[in-house]
């Protein structure tokens, strides 16, 4: 073997080398995320769990208003859930109150946090222009329906 394979030979193994270890640790890496997921999941069902407990226990003490009263009855009695709720797909006045209430509070704790923290601020700043960003290009590419819609 000449020289000239040799040293192609051994670069190609330093390069096989290294991909080897990226890929290793990319691994790593994936796997730390995962367990961090999974902690981040078992802490939201957690609080989940505590805030509707919550609910429950401010139904039985009389601490609700009226329209809140209200839809943790419904949820308690079986007729709706929250995901439902959360998600619009229940329309009873009670979970369109809920839904009103919520998005009011969520953008004044974001206006809050623009206010104070100058990351989150950027942060928002770019989720805002690249969501700007995908409708300009959803509208731009001229959709007008499937082959059997315009027939």
């Amino acid at each position: 073997m000449s020289q000239g394979n040799d040293r192609d030979l051994a670069e190609l193994r330093t390069v096989v080398l290294r991909a080897r270890e990226q890929a290793l640790g990319l691994a790593r890496e994936a796997e730390a995320m995962k367990a961090e997921l999974s902690r981040m999941r078992e802490e939201l069902v957690r609080e989940r769990r505590e805030e509707e407990q919550a609910a429950r226990d401010a139904l039985r003490n009389g601490q609700l208003p009226p329209e809140q009263r209200a839809l943790v009855e419904r949820i308690e009695r079986g007729e709706t859930t929250w995901r439902a709720v959360v998600h619009g797909e229940d329309d009873h006045w009670s979970a369109q109150d809920f839904r009103t209430d919520l998005g009011g509070r969520l953008e004044d704790l974001v206006q809050e946090l623009r206010e104070t923290d100058p990351e989150f601020r950027a942060e928002h700043d770019q989720a805002l222009a690249d969501a700007a960003e995908v409708a300009r290009s959803a509208g731009s590419t001229g959709s007008t329906g499937s082959e059997d819609e315009q027939r």
